[in-house]
């Protein structure tokens, strides 16, 4: 019969205990989180014959590189670890060795009780990649353009609102051009009309109004040198939301 394998994993090392299929301890051992320290932790679950790996993540490195050895991976979440400690020790207390222990009684004895993680394909793996790639531009750019709000509403609160979304390519554009008040004193409604065509403005506002709101704005009382560091630091945040923008759209499998 085979054995199995308990892995607590971390950032720099990996605590693993394995037992056979009577509860009697056949290594119990840490690994460096470095390619030697990898490469070692999977020869030794195949040289024992381990029949499962169970740990507390479904993905990561240390995940992938255990399927590619052949191993089958039982991933349990941590709170289902943190209900079965007590089972284990009284005192319900909490060490990675005995994090490891936990595992490998739990893969040992309750697997029937839990999925066992099959290996994706390529193509699966590409689109987890994209998709959790794309949540983190996605949620960079809500940050920024929460600081763009910000900065505007300090000093030039007039462009927010004007356009539907402060982030979109219209409002980006309008700012590159328009990034502060004294950029906008000329602006009027046949340049307003010109750069709502070039940019295929396709709301509902007709220049007047748009113009009407940004004038509504309040006007902030700012000094020249404090007006012109506002100002990059607006194009600044417009760069790298529109830069974010562009990225978000060419990510694709």
């Amino acid at each position: 019969m085979g054995s199995y394998a308990g892995v607590d994993w971390a950032s720099e090392k990996h605590d693993v205990l394995v037992a056979d299929a009577a509860g009697e301890r056949l290594l119990s051992a840490t690994f460096a989180h470095d390619e030697q320290g990898l490469r070692s932790l999977c020869r030794a679950l195949v040289r024992l014959e381990v029949e499962l790996v169970a740990i507390e993540r479904p993905d990561g490195l240390l995940v992938e590189r255990l399927l590619d050895a052949g191993l089958r991976i039982l991933p349990l979440h941590p709170n289902q670890v943190a209900a079965t400690r007590d089972r284990f020790r009284a005192s319900g207390g909490k060490s990675d060795r005995f994090d490891a222990f936990v595992l490998c009684e739990l893969a040992r004895t309750d697997h029937h009780r839990f999925w066992v993680l099959e290996p994706d394909s390529d193509k699966t793996k590409a689109l987890r990649a994209l998709t959790r790639a794309r949540e983190d531009l996605v949620g960079t750019r809500t940050a920024l353009t929460n600081q763009l709000r910000a900065e505007l509403a300090r000093f030039w609160p007039g462009p927010l609102g004007l356009f539907r979304d402060l982030h979109s390519r219209i409002s980006l554009a309008f700012l590159e051009r328009y990034p502060s008040p004294a950029d906008a004193r000329g602006l009027g409604e046949a340049r307003l009309h010109g750069f709502l065509a070039r940019e295929h403005y396709t709301g509902r506002q007709q220049p007047a109004q748009l113009l009407a709101k940004l004038r509504r704005a309040p006007a902030a009382r700012i000094g020249e040198l404090e007006l012109a560091t506002r100002r990059r630091l607006v194009l600044s945040l417009v760069a790298m939301i529109k830069a974010l923008n562009g990225e978000g759209v060419t990510l694709s499998v």
